[in-house]
């Protein structure tokens, strides 16, 4: 009997107590090249004994970790857990949850609702088929509020009754707070492969990679360090329904102003490689520590401003700003990740294309901007996750 791997669950759920196991709360939705690899360490007894015939008189397991390698696109649900793992606290604004004070119908231009949204936030309208997305301009009266429908152009897709959802999109912000000797969040992954189901507890996120890839996909590609898997019971499935966010609804804006000329991005956030601290009486790690946090990029674009290259050129430490976002009938989350001191390190023209390309190399800064303990980098987070990660 053979299982697909397509059948297999993996879940998260951040750790209370470092490197003990706990339930999963959110199941990550993986893509082809996630792995794990069991880190042992084995030790050679190769004493001589009488004989030059066999080197290895005996095999013995030493010190043991886990290592993973974990693929996503690029959820705006999912996102949330690996921002706190790499960056910091979520410094988090909950969206306004409510319900429909009236019915609408199909077309409508507004809606009463019993709480006011922001005015400009994106709404989150019905449940199930009729699930829809809406900008919301500026609510008037005092209960209920009658809030203007600013987006799709033609209004609401689906008609709506009283007591039907709505809520408004939480904005968590990402950054570095972490004091010198307190270790970062923990995290217990589980696998259900269809053979076995194993937690590992104390994984620690050392490099998360936001990719856009030629063919327009906005992907994740992360490393962990953690803890032996130990079994555990089945967990039940809970898939995100979140739509993920193609390539095209990304930009860089820069000293050269907001462009969309880009073709390729990594942007990376690390704090690898992970120190795994062993000790004497336990096969185990004793703990797993995080270097600093350190950002980087390397992007393509099509080349038709100077003002990037002059990044470079002149070694201006200007402020970069990346933005994922979705369309408004996809759900509109947005992801933003600043860079308030970039410096550039490397930008060559190349002329071996049809158009004019550009290629581009940065590093983060300290800075008391993306943090107030100083910090490299702060991220925003616009979805309807109504909780701090």
């Amino acid at each position: 009997m053979t299982y697909l791997s397509r059948t297999a669950r993996l879940g998260i759920a951040a750790e209370t107590s470092d490197a003990t196991w706990t339930a999963p709360t959110f199941t990550i939705p993986f893509e082809a090249g996630t792995r794990y690899r069991d880190q042992i360490i084995q030790l050679h007894d190769t004493t001589i004994r009488a004989s030059d015939v066999v080197e290895d008189q005996d095999l013995q397991q030493g010190h043991y970790s886990t290592e993973w390698t974990l693929n996503t696109l690029g959820y705006a649900d999912w996102a949330g857990f690996l921002f706190r793992a790499m960056v910091g606290p979520d410094q988090y604004t909950p969206g306004v949850v409510t319900t429909f004070a009236a019915g609408s119908n199909p077309g409508a231009v507004s809606v009463s609702l019993a709480a006011a949204p922001p005015a400009g936030s994106v709404l989150q309208l019905g449940a199930g088929a009729t699930l829809e997305y809406a900008q919301a301009g500026t609510p008037t009266g005092t209960g209920p509020y009658t809030v203007p429908v600013t987006g799709p152009a033609g209004g609401l897709l689906y008609a709506h009754t009283a007591g039907e959802p709505a809520e408004s999109q939480a904005i968590h912000l990402f950054q570095q707070n972490r004091p010198v000797g307190p270790l970062p969040v923990s995290y217990s992954l589980t696998t259900d492969d269809g053979v076995e189901t194993l937690g590992w507890p104390g994984c620690i996120l050392g490099a998360l990679t936001m990719r856009v890839t030629a063919d327009d996909r906005v992907s994740f590609a992360t490393t962990w360090n953690g803890y032996p898997p130990v079994g555990e019971a089945v967990f039940a499935e809970n898939e995100s329904t979140v739509q993920a966010p193609s390539g095209w609804g990304w930009q860089i804006t820069t000293a050269g102003g907001t462009s969309t000329r880009g073709l390729t991005l990594d942007l990376t956030l690390g704090r690898g490689p992970l120190d795994v601290v062993r000790c004497a009486g336990q096969q185990a790690p004793l703990v797993i520590v995080p270097g600093p946090l350190k950002t980087t990029a390397t992007y393509r674009a099509i080349f038709d401003t100077a003002a990037d290259l002059n990044l470079y050129r002149q070694a201006l430490q200007e402020p970069a700003v990346w933005t994922f976002g979705q369309p408004l009938g996809l759900g509109g989350s947005a992801i933003q990740v600043t860079v308030t001191r970039s410096g550039w390190t490397d930008g060559a023209v190349s002329l071996d294309t049809p158009y004019v390309t550009a290629g581009f190399k940065l590093a983060g800064i300290a800075n008391t901007t993306d943090s107030p303990h100083s910090g490299v980098a702060q991220v925003r987070l616009a979805n309807f996750w109504q909780q701090p990660y």
